[in-house]
């Protein structure tokens, strides 16, 4: 689809007229100059640059609405383990926690960053494995918002953020009366 920039150079044009007629002898001609100049550069190119939105919505010149239909998403276990691992540290324990994808654009997704809390040693956990939903494992005492930068396997990429916290999780998993197990082995 070509984009028309005609609309945009008239209106730019009559906008530097007024402007002139306003300034009087005191508009600088070469300050015009190029800024018309960018806007030719501007409709030659013909780049409009991609925009995030915060409903996950990719817009650029080749693809104009593009969405990715996952969510972040964390468990204090997993199905197949189904038991709690938790591990005390001075006055606090640490909770293992499963920060994965949901979603049916799953098969979409080539790889996975998740920007943790920068205290952590490794504040960014990368997953590429689709057969476990693009799932980091992470031990956590708090709460805290991670933003998963999702590629896709045609290269687009995709924001989610999510507010982490595992005393929900942890609480849910008490009330489904998952086992919990104190391991402490690989806690960093």
């Amino acid at each position: 689809m070509r984009y028309s920039y005609l609309p945009v150079i008239i209106f730019l044009l009559v906008a530097f007229a007024d402007a002139a007629q306003l300034e009087g002898p005191d508009v600088k001609l070469q300050e015009h100059q190029a800024n018309v100049s960018a806007i030719r550069q501007t409709v030659q190119n013909e780049q409009v640059p991609a925009q995030k939105f915060a409903d996950n919505t990719l817009q650029s010149q080749n693809n104009l609405s593009s969405t990715l239909d996952v969510e972040v998403t964390s468990d204090v276990y997993s199905e197949k383990d189904r038991h709690v691992l938790y591990c005390p540290r001075g006055n606090y324990m640490v909770v293992r926690n499963r920060i994965y994808l949901t979603g049916v654009d799953l098969d979409k997704v080539q790889k996975v960053e998740y920007l943790l809390h920068p205290t952590f040693s490794n504040p960014v956990a990368v997953s590429e494995d689709p057969t476990n939903d693009f799932e980091v494992w992470i031990w956590a005492w708090g709460g805290f918002p991670i933003t998963a930068t999702i590629t896709t396997k045609t290269g687009q990429i995709f924001e989610k953020n999510y507010d982490f916290s595992f005393k929900t999780k942890f609480e849910e998993a008490q009330s489904k009366r998952i086992p919990q197990m104190m391991e402490c082995n690989d806690v960093q």
